[in-house]
Formats: structure tokens, C-alpha cells, sequence
């Protein structure tokens, strides 16, 4: 299989336009289309950023590997389509990029959890009120019964 049937191979599985593919890579759109229809000679820096795009390696973009095309990991999960363009343009980022995404994602991540754990502490704390209020409520009824059987007895 040849360099641009491979692009070409992974851009249709993964249901993306030739344009898509070239920004996200980028890559001129132009430049991305002669790679593809076998026009142009690929340069070792496109090679990079197409294998970084399509997470496989720079040898299975030259065919040195068998054909082993890594499965789309968005394609294995069950999500609505706005979750599925937002992982498919977070994968396309630079690790750099992802870096701070993932970093945002673990501060919201905690902020949920404190959150989480505030409503956890506030639902214990009035379950305990609510159960000293009825051990006090019962001290007390028994504190009256005492009374009164006191009373008959004199």
C-alpha cells in the first residue's frame, strides 16, 4: 500500500474531510490534497505531523510496518456527537497542547470531587443532627416518664 492510500485508508475510516485532516495537521489544504492523490512527494516533516494526526507511526505511514493501523480509540466509545468532535480535535493537538487540556481536566475533575465531598459532609452532618435530636427527644420522654411514675408512687 502506498503512502497516499494509507492517508487516504485512515482519513475515510475515521470519517474526516481532507480539510479537517490538513488543519488539524497543519498542513495547507492544497499540499494535503496532492499528498493524498499521489501529486507531490511527501516531505519527512508532513510524514511527522500526518503520523502524529493518525496516532500511528512514521513507519506504517511509509509502509515499513505491516498493516497495522492502530484502532480510533473515539470510535470505541459511546457518546454523544459533540463529545466525539471535541476527543477526535483534542487527539489532533500537540502534546504540548494536551498537556494543558488534561490539566484542565483534573482541576474541574477536583473541584467535582471537593464539591462532591462538601455535599457528602453536609448530608452526614444533618443525618447526626437528626440523630441527636431524636436521642434527645427520647432522653427526655423517658426523663417525664421517670417523673410521673415518681409522682404516683408518693
Amino acid at each position: 500500500m502506498t503512502i497516499p492510500e494509507r492517508l487516504r485508508k485512515m482519513r475515510v475510516e475515521r470519517k474526516i474531510s481532507m480539510k479537517f485532516c490538513a488543519e488539524s495537521s497543519g498542513i495547507p489544504y492544497n499540499t494535503y490534497q496532492k499528498y493524498e492523490y499521489g501529486e507531490r512527494e511527501i516531505s519527512i516533516t508532513a510524514i511527522q505531523k500526518l503520523a502524529n494526526f493518525y496516532g500511528v507511526s512514521t513507519d506504517y505511514l511509509l509502509g515499513r510496518e505491516a498493516d497495522s493501523l492502530k484502532p480510533d480509540p473515539i470510535a470505541q466509545l459511546s457518546k454523544a456527537e459533540t463529545e466525539e468532535d471535541f476527543l477526535k480535535k483534542y487527539f489532533m493537538l500537540d502534546p504540548e497542547l494536551r498537556a494543558k487540556v488534561r490539566e484542565k481536566m483534573q482541576e474541574a475533575l477536583k473541584q467535582q470531587q471537593e464539591t462532591k465531598d462538601d455535599n457528602e459532609y453536609i448530608t452526614y452532618t444533618t443525618t447526626i443532627g437528626a440523630e441527636m435530636d431524636r436521642r434527645k427527644a427520647i432522653q427526655r420522654a423517658s426523663e417525664l416518664d421517670d417523673d410521673e411514675t415518681k409522682k404516683n408512687a408518693v
